[in-house]
């Protein structure tokens, strides 16, 4: 995260143009999104930057986040409304900069710490360990660590935004000209005395740019992508197949039918399918401006279609 990315003056034009936007029903049935609705407020105090969130499968109306940069390795448990449920600290982890969180096909949680706005750091690192129990007091542990390292000719990039399939990882790059994809295997953990995994490069995607947040549905047929210039989903013609050669997978994405919505709701960081939902959090702004919100976004998908998890079981 680079606290100073936005000048005050763009701000204050894009909000002004989003503020029709905001709160006026549901859209159309021809439009690619209905209007966004504000549906939870996060607790200022405690998690003033959120900067990831994933929604869980197991428990019904529950939320991971996380803080930014400069924040303690911990994860907290809110619900839709955005009320604190619980505070776990993340041991023998270190937040150097966490920028996005998701769920895995086995219901473990994987953090990223993907950010390096100052081009600071040689490798990432994502952990991976079960969801906890959000109701519970036992610690996190049995943590998996995943180093992993750019290729060296690319240098230094930073990057806020990952989504899962099966067992891999893929990075999208904050660039301001195209988003550069990346994809890590986590079918080894990577610990600190070993050789950092090698991030492949799979392509560049020159309709995205400066991407902070992403989610892949868990059919594998929608991914949603948050930029500065609001909301991205990719509609894939089939789901996601992980071990495509990287320029199969370059073309599938590609070819995705793509559906976008220009709306500033705030300093966007994370973004995550629920149902035929998508949840997205804000931080607190530029200059301690403004309060972490959680807003609802609802794409217009065919009928019939369910490319996220629904509530959860417990």
């Amino acid at each position: 995260m680079n606290r100073v990315r936005v000048s005050c003056p763009a701000w204050l034009v894009l909000f002004a143009a989003a503020l029709p936007l905001v709160g006026q029903g549901e859209g159309t049935a021809t439009s690619p999104f209905r209007q966004p609705v504000r549906i939870g407020t996060l607790p200022k105090k405690t998690i003033p930057e959120a900067s990831g969130i994933a929604s869980s499968r197991r428990y019904e109306d529950l939320y991971w986040t996380h803080n930014d940069s400069g924040g303690k390795a911990e994860i907290f448990a809110v619900r839709r409304k955005g009320d604190l449920v619980r505070r776990i600290a993340i041991p023998w982890a270190t937040n150097n900069d966490w920028e996005d969180i998701a769920i895995d096909h086995q219901n473990r949680l994987v953090v990223a710490d993907l950010g390096d706005n100052f081009a600071q750091y040689k490798e990432h690192t994502l952990y991976r360990f079960a969801e906890p129990d959000p109701a519970g007091d036992t610690p996190v542990t049995d943590i998996e660590t995943f180093r992993f390292a750019y290729p060296a000719e690319l240098g230094r990039l930073d990057a806020e935004a990952f989504f899962l399939r099966e067992d891999w990882a893929f990075v999208l790059t904050k660039q301001k000209d195209c988003a550069r994809l990346f994809r890590i295997s986590l079918r080894k953990p990577s610990g600190r005395d070993e050789v950092p995994i090698a991030a492949e490069l799979v392509g560049s995607l020159g309709d995205l740019t400066q991407v902070t947040s992403a989610s892949l549905s868990d059919d594998g047929r929608h991914l949603a992508a948050l930029t500065y210039q609001g909301i991205v989903v990719l509609d894939l013609a089939q789901a996601l197949q992980p071990k495509l050669p990287a320029a199969d997978l370059l073309n599938t994405l590609q070819a995705a039918e793509r559906r976008e919505k220009k709306v500033f709701l705030g300093q966007c960081e994370g973004v995550t399918w629920h149902g035929t939902e998508l949840v997205v959090c804000t931080e607190q702004g530029p200059f301690q401006w403004g309060t972490p919100v959680l807003w609802q976004i609802t794409p217009n998908l065919p009928n019939g279609t369910t490319p996220g998890h629904a509530d959860g079981m417990k």
